[in-house]
């Protein structure tokens, strides 16, 4: 999970802008000021959350995660 956010926050100033001139895939700062965690990571942690909420009942699943989408959804709108 940590590493998911990590690569959302390092790739996020490229999100809309994939190919940007200039730019050495290899060789750029892994985070700058313009670095910012998206709706890559609020959903990821919804779903991590919903996992945790259904316990391991795949029947509560479903309702779990529609549940925690909305809540995080909610909570961070500018997120992506």
């Amino acid at each position: 999970m940590i590493g998911a956010i990590i690569g959302d926050m390092a790739g996020s100033r490229f999100e809309h802008h994939p190919h940007r001139a200039g730019i050495d895939p290899l060789g750029f700062p892994l985070f700058t000021g313009q670095s910012r965690f998206t709706d890559d990571t609020v959903m990821s942690i919804a779903v991590s959350q919903a996992l945790m909420d259904a316990a391991g009942d795949p029947d509560r699943l479903r309702e779990a995660c529609a549940l925690r989408f909305k809540e995080y959804g909610r909570r961070y709108p500018a997120a992506g």
